[in-house]
């Protein structure tokens, strides 16, 4: 999985990475969400909430009653070293049943050799 962080770019490379921080591994992970997201990382949540990269790893939950489905990923280029991913989401919390829909969009910065998530928007569908 951590292959892609320092490759040259492809887009199963970056989908994978964007696939990654769905899982419960990386998602409950200080340190691997700290490898995956940018000094510079900015998010604006389904509630409009934003967060920086110190506020996301201080909301990591322990939980794994959430469940997130990823489809129709596209991968856009916006320079050689910045790339954007639009998809949908499915999100299941399993202890509540509750699903939400949403459309997300992520730019990745190349940094070095290291691609890193800069920004991340999620709008409620």
């Amino acid at each position: 999985m951590w292959v892609c962080i320092e490759v040259k770019m492809s887009v199963d490379c970056l989908i994978e990475l964007e696939k990654a921080l769905h899982s419960d591994e990386v998602r409950t992970s200080r340190e691997r969400i700290n490898k995956l997201l940018h000094d510079d990382f900015m998010e604006i949540t389904q509630s409009g909430t934003m967060y920086t990269k110190e506020e996301a790893l201080e909301s990591l939950s322990d939980s794994s009653s959430i469940q997130i489905e990823a489809f129709d990923l596209k991968v856009r280029t916006l320079s050689e070293d910045l790339h954007q991913v639009l998809y949908e989401t499915k999100t299941s919390n399993l202890e509540t049943g509750l699903i939400r829909q949403a459309l997300r969009s992520s730019i990745w910065k190349k940094e070095g050799k290291k691609w890193q998530m800069i920004f991340h928007q999620g709008t409620q569908k």
